[in-house]
């Protein structure tokens, strides 16, 4: 009985450290200007400035793709690197989440997404004005372009080889 109520005192004497757990991360990841049926990964990172491990459960909100499974765990002063990949499968802005969280402690990273609206790069953009490309993966399909007989409508009228 004597062991106990000594430990006890330790643990609560004045200026004792609990080791405690932080999350801090970056509050938004934006992918830019990716290729649409391209894909680009990039990495959250999650530091744990605490003085003790942090066990995170992740859940990833939107069109993006969390590259880790099972519980990651963030030593005391370190930090993980969660690996984030988005496809672009259209050229519309796409918004989503991450979190991390361990016990009560939450870190919400923004997932934002652009795709390339010239992916081609002709100098034209997809569905963007009057001059739209109506074809940004081939760089000889454009507004204005010479038509070739070939089943493709090259210069975006509407019209296959006029």
């Amino acid at each position: 009985s004597y062991l106990l109520p000594s430990l006890l005192l330790f643990a609560c004497a004045p200026g004792t450290a609990v080791p405690v757990a932080r999350l801090d991360g970056v509050d938004e990841l934006l992918f830019a200007d990716v290729p649409v049926g391209g894909e680009r990964d990039l990495g959250v990172r999650i530091h744990n400035p605490g003085t003790s491990p942090a066990m995170l459960d992740l859940a990833i909100e939107g069109p993006f793709i969390l590259r880790v499974s099972g519980v990651v765990t963030v030593p005391a002063g370190g930090a993980v690197d969660l690996p984030v990949r988005y496809r672009a499968l259209d050229w519309e802005p796409r918004d989503g989440a991450l979190e991390a969280r361990s016990g009560s402690l939450v870190h919400r990273t923004r997932l934002r997404a652009t795709a390339d609206l010239d992916s081609d790069d002709d100098g034209y953009l997809h569905g963007v004005g009057p001059n739209a490309d109506c074809d940004d993966r081939h760089p000889k399909i454009f507004p204005g372009a010479s038509e070739r007989c070939d089943g493709v409508d090259q210069d975006c009228d509407g019209y296959i080889d006029e």
